[in-house]
Formats: C-alpha cells, sequence, structure tokens
C-alpha cells in the first residue's frame, strides 16, 4: 500500500509539473497584458475597467493558488498576487487623479442660488 501512495504522490506532482510547464508561456502573456494596463496613463475614464478588473482578478486568487501551488511553481502565484496589487495601486492613484481634476477645473460660471448643473 506504501508503494502505491508514493506512486500517486509522484503523479500527481508529475502532473502539476506538465501543467504548469504546458500553461507557464499563456499566464505570462495574460500577466505582461495586465502589467502593461497597470502602467499606461491614469486617465479618468479607464477607473471602472481598472476596478472591474481589479475585482475579476481578485476573485480569481482562490483559482490560481490552487492550479499553481507552492508545491510546484509558486512564482506564478506571486507574479498574479504582485499583479492585483498592481491593479489596486493605480485605481487608487487614477481615483486620486480625478479627484485632483475635478478640484483644479472649478465651473467658471456658477449657477444662481449655488445649484449643481446636470
Amino acid at each position: 500500500m506504501r508503494e502505491r501512495s508514493c506512486f500517486v504522490t509522484t503523479l500527481c506532482t508529475y502532473n502539476s509539473i506538465c501543467f504548469v510547464d504546458a500553461t507557464r508561456s499563456s499566464v505570462d502573456c495574460l500577466l505582461n497584458f495586465g502589467e502593461a494596463i497597470t502602467l499606461g496613463p491614469h486617465r479618468p475614464e479607464k477607473l471602472f475597467c481598472l476596478l472591474n478588473s481589479y475585482e475579476v482578478l481578485a476573485d480569481l486568487g482562490v483559482e490560481i493558488d490552487a492550479l499553481f501551488s507552492d508545491d510546484v511553481d509558486s512564482s506564478v502565484q506571486e507574479e498574479f498576487h504582485e499583479l492585483v496589487g498592481m491593479f489596486g495601486d493605480s485605481a487608487r492613484r487614477t481615483f486620486l487623479e480625478f479627484g485632483d481634476f475635478v478640484l483644479s477645473n472649478a465651473s467658471k460660471y456658477p449657477l444662481p442660488e449655488g445649484g449643481l448643473h446636470h
């Protein structure tokens, strides 16, 4: 029975190694694409896209951790979680720049009685 357990463990490890090798280039491509998005200009119109991407990536974290376990290759996990942080930082910077833009562009024509324009 111990031989069978050792065989199953070895087979599972081998399968995990094969999976990581087969998917590594595709995952790298997706991670590089995400990184390029976060390094781009921080325009206000990108804010919701950044927030949506952050939310999707944060939800995928559990699956990435399960697929790319520490036993086989933790670099995918590390790069993925770093990318999630980059999306969060990029969204924060975009939001702050949007706030600065709104504050610096006050209306030149105030409305009567201090109302808001639509």
